[in-house]
């Protein structure tokens, strides 16, 4: 990073210096040449009107002046922001001197002003395509898919299946002979699984493939499922198919080259246009919701319909089930696993339900494909920004898509934390700017504050300073509502004492007034200087149990109708998914501040003296949420930790699968121990997990005087001093009588006026609806 943190002090919480500020997020300084940008009109819903945005707007020539610009950034800077998020001109993209030089331009006005600067790597999103460039100049890194094309036939009868249009290369087929019940023909039941129990392995139809891959064979007798598995260019229904911003197909982010080409004419193109001291002044690349293009997404909300430009027009209408894939999976799956995925390619799709053993026989093939699979696309994609960047001295930063649901990490990246690993500076995605729908009831995508509080475990375990939300009011703005000044706090509020402490503003400009939006930014701003640099104080680790997603995980079988209403293929994934997010919940609305963290972070951290240490961070309690899945390994450094004085608590059952049958009964072995009579560990109910997090020995960080389950916390250590942030997460006000770990006498800061007052030992706190406050010790 480009910047320190100046020393706390009473004078910058009153009137925060520019690195603790909102930051704009404007796409385009050519788009402020004519009259409308000099009175600051430019930006009406600027996470929505992407079509208006992607047409040309400019209006000058670089020979005449940029007094528009130049009034523009100055209304930014007078609205008490602290910098942009910018990039050159869509117009031309990436190809014109001219928008080059207005680039520079502002960025140099912009850093006269006091703004910071941020790049942004896109034309639009999502990030990897440069605009189509990649995709157009390079059709062979196109994002794939396995799919898999599903025959239920009766026999005796001939099969004649050709390779669909869609489709470019064929990878497997498979027939598995099903014993129907009731002497009737199989159907597919709600889970997707087969009502009769197919026989393993089935039999290879990989010789009846003909020259141009044509599937002939004759069915014997019974009934039959027939599995035709084929590489597919993966655009249509997906997520390049289904954004607001611009159709257009999408990169292979499993393929390096595709990487490698985005970050040539991307990342290469501004080190070699902005001029050394420029550069110097550019604190990270924001990338935008990269993911992998295997699962088909609802409609559009109505207001985008028949407005989102179509670069690519929509050419296929199947829509298979599918994986993500690469052409070398094959061979890339054998060098790390050892043995041929190509047999068990049915079961990244369907179940085995012909007994436990084949069940879980399932589940360790599952585990092994996610394992590859996200490591290779960590590394493919996000590990080749992140090396670019640090080679040129700035920050790798962004987000990924669909942060909120357990589900949609392995549908899209794998492992939501493999990706943000590969960030200096990650982030979030907050569309809802309803504070008690973000705690309570969640968004059409899943609960909001889940996003937020897995994101900021990650950067808490590597040790990142800083984690930035692109916050907006996005999901009001689809239903013709925004979000008041009261709302916005609220939203900030609630990012962060989860975490967050920078926001990337896509906000519109128009709603509130002038003043309001200072308010807003100064808020914001305040939040920024007691809650960025120092340690983070957290006593209870939770486990991120995506393994237990990969070993279950089944993709959707027909294209969902929304994100609300889905249907899961296997009763784990709801299990889990929804235990989990209620098990954190539980515990923030009782004042238990938690990490999420994954099994690597407890396996390489530092056990001794009765905590776990990873980075800064130092847990006493480790909790277990509904699992089913664990690799040995982690259940070894967990005996490690209990023996040395950790306590370990699980709410649900404990898991029967390792990462591989060898080691299966080891780990089972060890979790038995630990949870046995005699043993160390407890399982718990969910309604009495918060009560049993603190052994009298420790007294908890936070109480209420009376339990409010709409009031949420985070410690910090600043210096020698304690920072407690408290927030009232209702529309409401409420008088508090919070009792701390850390003994005062205590200063009172108010963020919502910058007042510093002295407070003593007992606190008495009077907060306004979505008001946050600061309890300091002295």
């Amino acid at each position: 990073m480009k910047h320190s943190f100046p020393p706390f002090n009473s004078e910058i919480f009153a009137t925060p210096p520019a690195i603790f500020r909102p930051l704009q997020i404007t796409h385009g300084l050519d788009r402020f040449g004519g009259e409308a940008a000099a009175v600051g009109q430019g930006e009406v819903d600027p996470a929505g009107q992407w079509a208006e945005r992607l047409e040309s707007q400019t209006t000058v020539d670089i020979a005449i002046d940029f007094s528009n610009l130049d009034a523009y950034l100055a209304r930014l800077a007078g609205l008490g922001l602290g910098g942009i998020v910018t990039n050159v001109g869509f117009e031309d993209y990436l190809d014109d001197s001219r928008q080059w030089a207005i680039l520079r331009h502002g960025l140099r006005k912009a850093i006269d002003l006091g703004l910071r600067v941020w790049l942004y790597d896109e034309k639009g999103y999502p990030s990897g395509t440069a605009g189509g460039i990649v995709t157009r100049a390079n059709p062979e890194l196109a994002a794939l898919g396995l799919a898999c094309y599903v025959l239920d036939v009766t026999g005796p009868a001939d099969i004649v299946f050709p390779m669909p249009l869609s489709c470019h290369a064929f990878v497997g087929a498979r027939a598995m002979s099903v014993i129907a019940q009731s002497g009737e023909r199989p159907q597919l039941n709600e889970a997707g699984g087969s009502v009769g129990s197919p026989t393993v392995p089935g039999e290879d139809l990989s010789s009846h493939i003909d020259e141009w891959h044509v599937l002939r064979w004759t069915a014997p007798e019974g009934h039959w499922r027939v599995l035709y598995f084929a590489e597919r260019v993966m655009y249509e229904g997906t997520h390049s198919q289904g954004n607001v911003c611009e159709f257009k197909h999408y990169i292979n982010l499993l393929d390096p080259a595709a990487t490698r080409a985005f970050l040539r004419v991307t990342h290469e193109a501004y080190a070699r246009e902005l001029s050394p001291d420029l550069w110097a002044t550019v604190e990270a690349i924001f990338t935008d919701e990269p993911s992998l293009m295997t699962y088909y997404v609802p409609a559009l909300p109505e207001r985008y319909w028949d407005k989102v430009p179509v670069v690519d027009a929509p050419l296929f209408t199947d829509r298979p089930p599918a994986v993500p894939w690469t052409h070398d999976f094959l061979a890339q799956f054998q060098m790390a696993k050892g043995y041929d995925l190509r047999p068990y390619l049915y079961l990244l799709f369907f179940d085995d339900q012909q007994s436990a053993s084949s069940a879980k026989s399932a589940g360790y093939i599952r585990q092994d494909y996610y394992d590859v699979l996200t490591t290779r696309y960590a590394g493919a994609f996000y590990g080749q920004v992140l090396d670019w960047c640090q080679s040129h001295g700035i920050a790798s930063s962004g987000h990924i898509l669909l942060e909120e649901n357990l589900c949609d990490h392995v549908a899209f990246h794998g492992s939501l934390f493999a990706a943000l690993r590969k960030m200096d500076l990650p982030g979030i995605d907050m569309l809802n700017c309803d504070p008690v729908a973000m705690l309570h009831g969640g968004s059409f995508m899943g609960a909001s504050f889940m996003a937020v509080k897995q994101v900021t475990s990650v950067a808490h375990l590597t040790g990142a300073k800083r984690i930035h939300s692109e916050s907006s009011d996005w999901e009001q703005r689809n239903y013709g509502n925004f979000a008041s000044l009261a709302e916005r706090r609220g939203q900030a509020n609630l990012q962060y004492v989860l975490g967050v402490n920078q926001i990337t503003s896509y906000f519109g400009w128009t709603e509130l007034g002038d003043e309001a939006q200072r308010q807003y930014h100064d808020y914001v701003g305040r939040l920024g200087v007691l809650l960025t640099g120092g340690r983070h104080v957290c006593d209870v680790a939770v486990l991120y149990p995506i393994r237990t997603l990969w070993a279950h995980y089944l993709p959707p079988l027909e294209p969902i109708p929304n994100w609300a209403e889905r249907q899961h293929r296997s009763e784990w994934i709801l299990r889990v998914s929804t235990g989990y997010n209620e098990m954190v919940k539980r515990l923030l609305c009782a004042q238990v501040d938690v990490d999420i963290i994954d099994e690597e972070a407890i396996v390489t951290g530092g056990r001794g003296n009765g905590v776990l240490c990873v980075a800064d961070e130092v847990y006493r309690v480790i909790v277990l949420p509904p699992l089913d899945a664990l690799a040995l390994a982690t259940a070894q450094a967990l005996a490690a930790f209990c023996e040395a004085g950790g306590i370990l608590l699980s709410v649900g059952p404990l898991p029967t699968l390792a990462e591989c049958a060898e080691n299966t009964p080891a780990m089972c072995e060890i979790m038995d121990t630990l949870f046995g009579n005699a043993g160390p560990a407890r399982i718990v109910a969910l309604e009495d997990l918060p009560d049993a997090i603190y052994p009298a020995a420790i007294p908890p960080d936070l109480t209420l005087a009376q339990p409010n389950p709409d009031v949420l916390y985070t410690h910090r250590i600043l210096g020698d001093r304690h920072v407690y942030f408290i927030i009232n997460n209702t529309s409401g006000s409420l008088t508090l009588y919070p009792s701390l770990r850390e003994a005062g006498p205590y200063i009172l800061y108010r963020p919502l006026t910058g007042e510093v007052v002295s407070v003593g030992k007992r606190l008495q706190l009077e907060l306004e609806g979505f008001e946050g406050v600061f309890v300091v010790s002295t």
